[in-house]
């Protein structure tokens, strides 16, 4: 690795989206509904499915996470390229700091309040969990540059998500 090991950091592209639907009558249903307390959070593994918390490559592992960036993201109400309205969880600022190969873990949680006795409380609970290909991320030297940006980013952008558009590659 070169640079400073603390701010070092490999984006992953395209970001990950995850549309949340419901398997119903032998299909796959969009729920579209506000889900105030139900959000998603990332994890990175290596292709093994062993947890990868820190960044192996250094002596410093304890102080520098190897997944960086964004990783727990709330559902948004969105229409997608075509039109179609679902709920989705967008992570649009998820970076790995070591080069290797990797997958991503994405949890779905609902957190729950309740009060008893005068005391509020929260309790969640783990609803889903699904896991990404493959991915590889590579050295700074070797990365042949972003991708094109796919429909569905753009769609997400143009109703107002901050998100990077790239209508031609990006080589570094």
């Amino acid at each position: 690795m070169s640079g400073n090991v603390g701010t070092e950091r490999r984006t992953i592209d395209p970001p990950p989206i995850i549309e949340l639907q419901e398997f119903k009558n032998g299909e796959y249903i969009p729920i579209i509904e506000a889900l105030n307390f139900v959000y998603v959070r990332a994890s990175l593994y290596d292709r093994f499915g062993n947890y990868c918390l820190n960044d192996s490559q250094t002596n410093a592992s304890r102080d520098f996470p190897n997944l960086l960036g964004e990783i727990i993201e709330p559902g948004l109400i969105l229409d997608d390229e075509f039109g179609n309205s679902g709920t989705f969880f967008i992570f649009k600022d998820l970076s790995v700091r070591s080069p290797g190969v990797y997958m991503l873990k994405f949890i779905l949680y609902n957190l729950e309040s309740q009060v008893k006795d005068d005391e509020l409380t929260y309790r969640y609970s783990i609803d889903v969990t699904l896991s990404s290909p493959i991915i590889n991320i590579l050295k700074p030297k070797d990365f042949p540059g972003m991708m094109i940006s796919s429909d569905i980013t753009k769609a997400f952008k143009n109703q107002g998500l901050k998100l990077t558009i790239r209508n031609r590659p990006l080589h570094t």
